[in-house]
């Protein structure tokens, strides 16, 4: 059966992957001036080589993590908007029931049976 678990993971994917995306921007970034500022010589081969590697080496994790993201999604392709927009408030941005409830429009007291409904809905 479908846990709270799930949805929690799914937010470690969703922010492993931003994480992952903003090393690799500063990566290039960083590989850039590393090849055009750095001098000539055997160590240069081997720093560039390093920064590739590690720059490959993050592309494949973020590969094997929107995989397990779109698994997810296909999960959560029979949920309405609202209750996507639920999940991504709750667990992905770690709002209270409180913040919910202003930005969905709903008593706050609502949201934990709101919550027992998605994953029942999920289960099915």
């Amino acid at each position: 059966m479908l846990n709270e678990f799930y949805l929690y993971d799914y937010a470690f994917v969703v922010n492993k992957i931003k994480s992952l995306n903003s090393e690799l921007e500063n990566l290039e970034g960083l590989r850039a001036v590393v090849i055009d500022d750095m001098p000539k010589g055997s160590n240069v081969s081997s720093t560039v080589e390093n920064e590739l590697l590690k720059i490959e080496k993050i592309k494949e994790k973020i590969e094997k993590l929107k995989a397990k993201e779109r698994i997810y999604l296909d999960l959560f392709s029979k949920l309405t908007y609202k209750e996507k927009l639920f999940i991504e408030l709750r667990y992905v941005h770690n709002k209270t029931y409180r913040e919910m409830a202003k930005e969905l429009k709903l008593n706050e007291h609502y949201l934990p049976r709101k919550k027992n409904f998605i994953l029942e809905k999920l289960a099915k």
